[in-house]
């Protein structure tokens, strides 16, 4: 049952990893593709509503990825100078505060999601910004199974270490 887990959670970062790069890729190639026509004098007023959905999209895939592969921001200058000991305790209880922080992102994301079905784009009045809610909540609930494995790791480091 655990090796089942850990292939879909591999799974899931291969794809998150291929989302996120073809949303930047396609969002790069529509905010030039407005500039370039905006120039021209013609300008495409629909791409800036579609580059605000895939930028939101973008961003909360790559924080889950950069989540998963350690490399989030990290301020050691205090965390460095304190026992191997605090130190394990200061990420149980950080892990721990990022777990019901993520929680509370993902509840009230779908919350939101739904009250805002009706709010349109501007350039794209067939296009909900649900979809743009829903990030948040895709996001964090990837981002909240992540930090689960994290906190799961520590534990396990230090009862097995």
């Amino acid at each position: 049952m655990l090796t089942r887990f850990w292939r879909i959670y591999e799974w899931l970062g291969n794809a998150e990893a291929f989302l996120a790069k073809a949303t930047l890729s396609i969002l790069s190639a529509l905010v030039l593709l407005s500039a370039v026509m905006r120039t021209l004098g013609s300008p495409v007023g629909w791409a800036q509503d579609y580059a605000i959905f895939l930028f939101a999209w973008c961003v909360f895939l790559s924080a889950d990825l950069a989540m998963r592969q350690d490399k989030l921001v990290i301020v050691d200058i205090v965390t460095s100078r304190l026992s191997k000991q605090t130190n394990y305790y200061l990420k149980l209880f950080n892990q721990t505060l990022i777990i019901a922080f993520l929680a509370f992102l993902v509840y009230y994301s779908i919350s939101l999601a739904w009250t805002s079905r009706f709010v349109r784009f501007q350039g794209i009045s067939y296009f909900s910004y649900t979809w743009v809610i829903l990030s948040v909540t895709v996001g964090c609930s990837l981002m909240f199974v992540t930090a689960c494995v994290k906190l799961r790791a520590y534990y396990a480091d230090r009862v097995l270490g």
